[in-house]
């Protein structure tokens, strides 16, 4: 799962997102965009948050 597909399932905005996770929402908006690659930990710690909240 993305990142942006994770956000958009928990219904956040990137405004949102990147506040509630404390992430610059810049960083959040390049992994989005695909100009920078988030750390595999940050996409295996998210599926692991989905998981558990489903």
């Amino acid at each position: 799962m993305s990142i942006k597909e994770f956000r958009k399932k928990c219904g956040m905005t990137q405004k949102q997102f990147s506040e509630y996770f404390n992430l610059p929402i810049r960083t959040l908006q390049e992994w989005e965009q695909g100009r920078r690659k988030p750390p595999s930990y940050i996409l295996e710690l998210l599926e692991r948050i989905w998981n558990l909240e489903n």
